[in-house]
């Protein structure tokens, strides 16, 4: 049993760790979601029913797991981080592209969290509308109202940047 876990939940950790860094307020509390996701769902594998998705299952695990550590006020927070724009200030691509993945992100962090979690779901991990309603435990028609919105949301966030903006998140990154 423990082998079959390894071989079919262990191929989603990038994806889970992803979406763990997306919902908490820094690398260590990722980290411990990835692994408390991994715990519980080893000690529940009996539970999963093959021929379903085990990423969207995981991924279920561990959006009740954040639910219940905002329940007892933990640290997790989804409200975006600050080590996502750190990491990429510390990559070496060119300015423009920094400063247009600082804005995605920002504005990514700025949508409210019912939006951020579908949109992050359906554009970023690439589930389809009735995972995302087995995730967040939804109807299709509200994760496709919540979908609509948040894109609706993220571009007019992004269209009201202005190049100044731009031009000044380079250069707080130099300091």
């Amino acid at each position: 049993m423990k082998n079959q876990f390894k071989e079919i939940a262990l191929s989603h950790f990038d994806a889970l760790y992803g979406f763990a860094r997306s919902i908490s307020a820094d690398t260590r509390d990722a980290e411990d979601l990835v692994q408390e996701t991994y715990l519980r769902a080893c000690r529940k594998f009996e539970q999963f029913e093959f021929g379903t998705s085990c990423k969207a299952w995981l991924f279920r695990i561990m959006r009740n797991i954040a639910i219940d550590r905002v329940r007892k006020k933990d640290p997790l927070s989804a409200t975006g981080n600050k080590a996502c724009t750190d990491e990429l200030a510390s990559m070496q691509v060119q300015t423009d592209h920094l400063a247009c993945a600082i804005d995605i992100k920002k504005a990514f962090s700025a949508l409210a969290p019912e939006y951020r979690m579908v949109v992050l779901l359906k554009d970023i991990e690439g589930f389809t509308y009735r995972e995302i309603a087995g995730i967040l435990n939804f109807p299709i028609g509200t994760v496709m109202s919540r979908l609509h919105r948040g894109r609706k949301a993220l571009k007019s966030i992004l269209s009201a940047r202005k190049p100044r903006k731009i031009a000044k998140n380079i250069l707080e990154l130099r300091k």
